[in-house]
């Protein structure tokens, strides 16, 4: 017995999943950007985030300097509590964004699930 119509089947369903997700989620971006581009969207979450890039990066440092490291790690401990404030506040004032895309995507994934398992477990009404 062979498994390959199984396979191809399930590779099919998802083919059929991530080509939704994805078109959702272009369509949710398109909607949710109707007035504004992406760029200018996170140019302004840049500089928003740039704050707390500087509190990551001073706690960083203070972090580095308590535990008594050498300067190399200090400044590894400070860019890197840098690099998590900053990409903390870009996601969380990217949230509506983000948040718009993930529905898009999961509601398409949704209408394919379905349809799948319908096919697959048809009704019958009569």
């Amino acid at each position: 017995m062979t498994h390959e119509p199984w396979l191809k089947s399930r590779l099919h369903y998802g083919h059929d999943l991530i080509h939704s997700a994805a078109e959702g989620a272009r369509w949710a971006g398109d909607h949710a950007l109707a007035t504004e581009p992406v760029g200018a969207v996170l140019a302004w979450s840049a500089r928003a985030s740039l704050p707390w890039a500087a509190v990551g990066a001073s706690v960083g440092l203070l972090y580095g300097a308590r535990k008594h490291e050498s300067i190399r790690n200090q400044v590894l401990f400070g860019v890197v509590g840098g690099i998590i404030g900053f990409g903390t506040n870009v996601a969380l004032s990217t949230r509506p964004l983000t948040s718009e895309i993930v529905h898009g995507a999961v509601r398409n994934m949704n209408a394919v699930r379905d349809a799948h398992w319908l096919a697959r477990h048809p009704i019958d009404y009569a």
